[in-house]
């Protein structure tokens, strides 16, 4: 709510009218729903990256609408704002914009469609969506938006409020032009450097908020080798076959371990079991001979408890004495040392220096003893206080020996065990690991901790060269964060060459060509060496910075360049509603998504940030170093 209100403050500000604003949002919302209409029909359903096809729409839609609403007010200052002059004004708006939108929008929707013949399905699926959706918008702001503002009143004052120019910055950029020009220069060169740092990550996990519990769970489950989600599967003709290929990949250094049924049964069984059958001769009979009849008499307990009580207070008098006796022959010792002669034999003087050590702890372990009996006698005695009754007497029993049978019977099953074999392991871990079919399962654990990515690519390939077919989650999130790395870059580069071959078709011009592609160049490369510097990887979420940059950062320059061919010099562009227009349609695209640079989900608070950095590149750029560009060529007189 907060970001939409600051998107029609700003559209306000830049419009000077609330009908404006009025009619654009109204177009923008049509042109939405039609394209939401359009990928229900097409697809049915929208995946995780295809639904952010609205991010791209809004962004280019919204611009769409903010430069036909900026040359109509120009068209409205240059005229009587009767009513009657209302439909010429909008004759001459539409005729005099609708070439550089029709070219803005064709433009980006190569870029998307350039999506479409990649092997990532989801981007591919939003290439078409937005696509389509350009033109969708394309159509709605020459058609509904004109029809709209036919119909809405126009107040008086509406051709009085002067356009805000901006001729004195041109003075500035010509002036400073060749400075402008070697700075973007050494910029994109420097940004160039880095773009072998780019990297993409492809954990889900990653973008996730980290305060969350289970995020933190999950973490601590990825650390331990036992427990973490990411493991590799490996399916062999037999279990033979399994076993021979959990050996190879047990030597990897990468692998912590690999499973098969087989790993169920334990090695060295004769050995344990001899043992085992060695305490039974002395464990069993206390575990079978147990008496299963009724408890003793209330009296009989008590006449016990009291002999109990008894005995151990008679055991802390002899502790107490044997303590004191211990401290006595301590002196003693100690005497005969002082007054002992000096060449006494060393085995004698090491045998005093030991004898206090072993006396300190005799004196430690009695008045341990002498206090532990003395506690526990003192506790009977309460207990007695308070009245030895049965029901007493048998929630004591309950808490001193109620886990006692549970413990006997547990010791007897232990000691009654018998050789583990592939034919007696429980029925649900012989499905996990053989199929009917009597196709063996290996599952492999890594030895790191994946939620380094890093390790993670580590792991993958050291399985991969063992075992080609292995499958899993560490396998699809490297592979398929490989297919949209792959896809991304086929994408640019279709995109990039398809856009190429639009201009120089519409413009006939190569240097017309290549002024409209220096802001998307320069502003895509800062982006990208900012997501070095600053440490933000690309991701699933923040993805479609680059093609919102490709979309706009062409639409910001086919609008001055069209202006220019118009036959408008580089002052009067800047005297025109046209930079403004940029201006507003960068700051309003900002503020709709900028404000996800402060949301908790880190994917989501990468996209916002991303937004913001490419959207302000893409404006500085085609504000400050396109004009610098065109007035250069201006003085030259080349074309």
């Amino acid at each position: 709510a907060a970001s939409f209100a600051l998107v029609c403050v700003i559209l306000f500000a830049g419009l000077r009218s609330k009908r404006l604003v009025l009619a654009i949002l109204a177009t923008l919302f049509l042109g939405l729903v039609g394209t939401a209409a359009f990928a229900t029909f097409v697809f049915g359903a929208l995946n995780l990256l295809s639904v952010t096809f609205a991010v791209l729409f809004i962004g280019l839609g919204v611009d769409f609408g903010i430069q036909f609403g900026m040359r109509y007010r120009e068209e409205v200052n240059a005229e009587t704002p009767a009513e009657a002059e209302k439909n010429m004004a909008l004759n001459r708006t539409a005729r005099g914009i609708a070439g550089s939108l029709a070219l803005a929008a064709g433009a980006a929707a190569i870029s998307f469609f350039s999506f479409v013949p990649t092997s990532y399905l989801a981007l591919a699926e939003l290439g078409m969506i937005s696509g389509v959706g350009m033109f969708i918008a394309l159509t709605a702001n020459l058609t509904v938006l004109p029809a709209l503002l036919a119909v809405m009143p126009m107040p008086a004052e509406f051709g009085q409020t002067a356009i805000v120019r901006a001729g004195g910055l041109h003075f500035a950029i010509g002036r400073h032009r060749r400075k402008i020009l070697w700075g973007a220069a050494l910029l994109a060169a420097g940004s160039a450097l880095l773009l072998p740092y780019a990297r993409f990550d492809f954990n889900p996990i990653n973008l996730k908020d980290e305060t969350t519990e289970s995020v933190a769970t999950f973490r601590d489950l990825l650390a331990d080798p036992d427990t973490t989600p990411y493991s590799i599967d490996i399916v062999t003709d037999n279990l033979a076959q399994a076993r021979q290929l959990a050996a190879r990949l047990n030597e990897l250094p990468e692998v912590d371990k690999a499973l098969t049924l087989a790993s169920f049964v334990p090695a060295n069984q004769d050995d344990k079991l001899a043992i085992i059958a060695d305490l039974s001769l002395v464990l069993q009979p206390l575990v079978t001979s147990r008496n299963p009849s009724v408890p003793p008499a209330a009296d009989a307990e008590r006449e016990a408890l009291e002999r109990f009580r008894l005995k151990l207070t008679e055991a802390a008098r002899a502790a107490k004495s044997a303590g004191r006796a211990n401290s006595a022959n301590k002196g003693a010792d100690g005497a005969a040392a002082i007054n002992g002669r000096q060449d006494a034999d060393a085995r004698a003087g090491e045998g005093d220096a030991r004898k206090p050590e072993g006396t300190n702890e005799g004196n430690a372990n009695s008045g341990i003893y002498a206090d532990s009996a003395r506690s526990l006698a003192a506790a009977i005695a309460r207990f007695q206080e308070r009245g030895a009754t049965t029901e007493n007497l048998d929630n004591l029993r309950q808490r001193v020996l109620g886990d006692l049978t549970r413990t006997l019977d547990r010791l007897r099953d232990l000691l009654t065990a018998q050789p583990v074999t592939l034919e007696n392991l429980p029925q649900g871990l012989k499905q996990r690991y053989v199929n009917p079919d009597g196709l063996a399962r290996v599952e492999v654990l890594p030895k790191q901790n994946l939620g380094d990515n890093q390790a993670l690519r580590r792991f993958v390939a050291a399985v991969q060269e063992v075992a080609p077919n292995a499958i899993g989650a560490p396998v699809s999130l490297v592979e398929g964060g490989d297919a949209v790395v792959t896809a991304s870059v086929q994408a640019a580069v279709y995109g990039l060459c398809g856009i190429i071959v639009l201009l120089l078709l519409v413009l006939r011009q190569a240097g017309d060509t290549l002024s409209v592609l220096v802001p998307l160049a320069l502003s895509a490369l800062l982006t990208i060496a900012c997501s070095v510097l600053f440490d933000i990887p690309f991701n699933f979420a923040n993805l479609i910075a680059l093609p919102l940059l490709l979309g706009i950062g062409i639409a910001f320059g086919i609008y001055l360049v069209v202006r220019q061919r118009s036959g408008m010099s580089v002052e009067n562009i800047f005297n025109s509603s046209t930079p403004r227009a940029v201006f507003f349609s960068a700051a309003t695209t900002i503020a709709s998504f900028g404000a996800l640079a402060f949301s908790a989900h880190r994917g989501m608070s990468s996209m916002g940030v991303l937004l913001t950095l490419a959207l302000s590149f893409a404006l500085v750029s085609t504000l400050l170093v396109l004009p610098a560009l065109m007035a250069a060529r201006e003085r030259s007189g080349g074309g």
